[in-house]
């Protein structure tokens, strides 16, 4: 505790024998870390927002999807016990088309207009 104690007394003996202009840079520094620090964690997101990919998926489709997903290294969450797949807001679209496109090239899925109704396939709104 004495060690802490030397410090500060003689961190107070610098600033008092100190220039005004060494006292203003201090001052300055002092601020423009404590500014970026700042923009820094307010700027920097703290995880992507995720929205839903497809829902009202079977366990199958779940999976197939799932390891696709895996494959391409894209991140993903489930939801709703699995039966709804959630992506980054940014790769939502993209996905959807390339979803859309493997659906229709016969691959296993379903979009809306397969089973309408039944509120499954790729979420309403997204594309």
């Amino acid at each position: 505790m004495s060690i802490l104690r030397q410090l500060a007394a003689g961190q107070k003996r610098w600033w008092a024998a100190a220039s005004t202009y060494d006292k203003c840079r201090c001052v300055l520094v002092a601020s423009t870390v404590l500014l970026a620090t700042w923009v820094w964690f307010g700027v920097t997101p703290d995880s992507p927002a995720y929205v839903p990919l497809c829902t009202g998926l079977s366990h199958g489709e779940t999976e197939a999807i799932r390891m696709r997903l895996e494959a391409d290294h894209i991140p993903f969450q489930a939801a709703d016990g699995g039966r709804t797949i959630l992506v980054p807001a940014d790769m939502c679209a993209e996905l959807t088309i390339e979803y859309v496109q493997r659906v229709s090239g016969g691959e296993t899925g379903r979009t809306q207009a397969d089973s309408p109704g039944s509120g499954a396939g790729i979420a309403a709104g997204n594309a």
